[in-house]
């Protein structure tokens, strides 16, 4: 069973989280993050998820375009 890679805060960074608690990848860009997380799960082949204060993080960044409608 693969394991689950989860982006999180730590501190007032942004890490990726694995199932026993250790934290990789340090860095206050979620963005950088992010791509850590991918590159090691491509490498391992485990699960990428973002936690609720990631994902919450993430859909506050977004902005719509108003010419996109």
């Amino acid at each position: 069973m693969a394991q689950t890679l989860t982006v999180c805060r730590l501190g007032t960074d942004w890490a990726v989280r694995d199932v026993t608690g250790e934290h990789y990848g340090r860095s206050s860009d979620i963005n950088a993050v992010i791509e850590y997380e991918r590159g090691l799960a491509s490498r391992t082949g485990s699960h990428v998820a973002l936690s609720d204060s990631a994902q919450e993080y993430m859909n506050s960044k977004v902005t719509l375009d108003p010419r996109s409608s």
